[in-house]
Formats: structure tokens, C-alpha cells, sequence
């Protein structure tokens, strides 16, 4: 390949690609040269570190100052690489808080559910349905796929020896045991002796209340967790 300069730049060449006028050949137009690289490789011929050519504005002025040192095709190739790492990891991280978000979301709105039906039956009816309904299709699996990120984003970024991540762990499943063994069974009890007692009954009502107890109780470990992934407190 060859490189045309003017006449003027001629003292530049052997500055720009390190090597002296006896690598110079004739171009075809007689007021101008070429620098010609046929025995070698082209990474081999990349100028000094802080020099390059400019190939589209053959001129005076063509050598210009640059303040970093030429790439090779590894380089840049490997930044490219951890580029789209970042960008897969920052994916995963919005995964995460948008399952998060549907989980405790969903949790804490059960509580206006309940307290818009007010004392009316078939209000309460309809309510406790649509919460279980949403926890078992919405909130739950939302939970799940919590972990799921949780714990990639964890191994791949942090540690698993984290302590923070450790006692977000222990959270997670203490939630997750009263959620599934314990609050589900409690809420469909509640409908049970709704459909069956009706709502000013006593056993609805210790019903309803040991269903709220219950729920409440399973927001403490979640509100910690999430002080857990926000703060990221040195424990230990």
C-alpha cells in the first residue's frame, strides 16, 4: 500500500513512520511521493506513539500529534468485549429492580385492596380473590426471578461472602418460607369463612385479622432486604 505526500512533507516521513528516505518510491504524478510498504506487515508500520497520518488531506500539516498510542486489533476487540459485558450486567441490574418493584409493590398494595372494600361482602369477596390472585401469578413469581437475578448479579459483580448479601440471603428465605407456607394458607382461609360465616362473623374477623398480622410479619425481612440492596451496609 502507499501513502501519497506532497514535496513538502517529504522531512516529515522518516519522523512520521520511523524509517529513512531510502523507503521512498516514485508516485506517478511527478510532484509527489509514496511511502511504500511492501515487505511489511501493517502493524508493523503504525507510526510513533503520539504521530499520525493524515491519509484524506495530503498537505502541509498532515502530521498531526495524538495522545495515545496506537490500538492493535486485541485491544480493541477486547474493549469491546467488556463493553458489552457492562451493557448485559446493566440490563440485569434493571431486570432486578423491576422485579423487585413488581414484588413489594404488589405486597403493599394489598393493604388499600382491603381498606377500599370497606365492610361491604361482596366487595371483600371480589378484593381477597384479586390479591390472591396477584400474589400467586404477579408477586410471587416475581420473588422468584428476584433471586434469580439477585444471585447472578451477586456472583458476578460482588461476592457471595458479602456479608450484606449473605444477610439479604437468610432474609430472603425466611420471606419466602412465611410467604409461601404460611401467609398463602392464612389468606385463603380468609376467604373460606368469608364465603362461609360472612364478614361480620368473629371467625372472619380473627381470620382477617391473622391474615393481616401474618402479611405484616412478612414485610419486615423484605424492607430489610431492600435496605440491604440500597445501602449496602459493611457487616461483620
Amino acid at each position: 500500500m502507499a501513502w501519497p505526500l506532497g514535496l513538502d512533507d517529504l522531512d516529515r516521513v522518516g519522523e512520521a513512520v520511523g524509517e529513512g528516505p531510502t523507503h521512498l518510491t516514485v508516485h506517478h504524478r511527478a510532484d509527489r511521493f509514496a511511502v511504500a510498504f511492501d515487505h511489511f506487515h501493517p502493524p508493523e508500520v503504525l507510526p510513533p506513539a503520539r504521530i499520525t497520518l493524515d491519509i484524506q488531506h495530503h498537505g502541509p500539516g498532515a502530521v498531526d500529534w495524538r495522545g495515545e498510542v496506537p490500538l492493535g486489533c486485541e485491544v480493541v476487540d477486547g474493549r469491546h468485549g467488556e463493553y458489552f459485558i457492562g451493557v448485559l450486567y446493566n440490563l440485569l441490574k434493571l431486570l432486578h429492580i423491576l422485579f423487585a418493584i413488581t414484588a413489594v409493590g404488589s405486597n403493599f398494595s394489598y393493604g388499600i385492596w382491603q381498606a377500599l372494600a370497606g365492610n361491604d361482602p361482596q366487595r371483600n369477596s371480589f378484593v381477597l380473590r384479586g390479591i390472591k390472585f396477584v400474589d400467586d401469578h404477579v408477586a410471587n413469581p416475581a420473588y422468584l426471578l428476584l433471586l434469580v437475578s439477585g444471585l447472578t448479579l451477586a456472583g458476578w459483580h460482588w461476592s457471595y461472602t458479602t456479608h450484606w448479601i449473605q444477610a439479604a440471603i437468610v432474609l430472603y428465605v425466611i420471606a419466602i418460607l412465611f410467604g409461601f407456607a404460611v401467609y398463602s394458607p392464612a389468606l385463603v382461609r380468609q376467604i373460606e369463612t368469608l364465603d362461609r360465616e360472612g364478614i361480620t362473623s368473629a371467625a372472619y374477623r380473627n381470620s382477617a385479622i391473622r391474615a393481616t398480622a401474618i402479611g405484616i410479619g412478612v414485610m419486615v425481612p423484605i424492607v430489610a432486604i431492600l435496605f440491604m440492596m440500597v445501602v449496602k451496609p459493611a457487616l461483620g
